[in-house]
């Protein structure tokens, strides 16, 4: 077992980019680096920082404070880099990705945009996890949600506290 955790750790720190600088301060932080170009095009946006959430990149000095307070998680992470960055937007192309509303319910003050990036289903996507888990509807929430069309976000509706802009695909 310690063999396997050890060669994990290993893996896990070859593949990774580690940066050993803080967050800088922004006013618009993107939450994934996927659609994060269509994200700048589209909101006219020249200075933001992305939060990495696919495990390519992760800042050293919040690894660190997690690590020595015993809070190491994947949600503290992005907790901390959002603290650390301080934005005012918060904006994911990923709007399958749950994490991303439960972030809201840790920062009312800020405002959180998610944008529908492709057609969403019951199975093996965000509507298939809710329809299984049944989370309840006050763990995720977020100020707007893009949608392509009205019928998806009344399927949204169900699950996340949220304001809709239907928009059609942005792509």
């Amino acid at each position: 077992m310690l063999i396997q955790k050890t060669k994990l750790w290993f893996k896990f720190f070859l593949n990774v980019k580690i940066n050993f600088k803080y967050p800088k301060k922004t006013k618009i932080l993107i939450v994934d680096n996927e659609g994060s170009k269509e994200i700048k095009k589209i909101l006219n946006i020249r200075n933001c920082e992305i939060l990495h959430t696919r495990h390519e990149s992760f800042s050293l000095p919040i690894l660190l404070i997690l690590l020595i307070k015993f809070e190491l998680t994947i949600l503290n992470y992005y907790k901390k880099y959002i603290e650390l960055s301080d934005p005012k937007l918060i904006v994911t192309f990923i709007d399958n990705n749950t994490m991303f509303y439960k972030l809201k319910n840790h920062f009312k003050e800020k405002k959180f945009l998610a944008i529908q990036n492709g057609h969403r289903m019951a199975f093996g996507d965000i509507f298939g996890f809710f329809r299984d888990y049944k989370p309840k509807k006050k763990n995720f929430s977020s100020d707007f949600i893009a949608t392509f069309n009205k019928s998806i976000s009344l399927k949204y509706e169900k699950y996340i506290n949220t304001n809709f802009i239907y928009s059609g695909s942005i792509k």
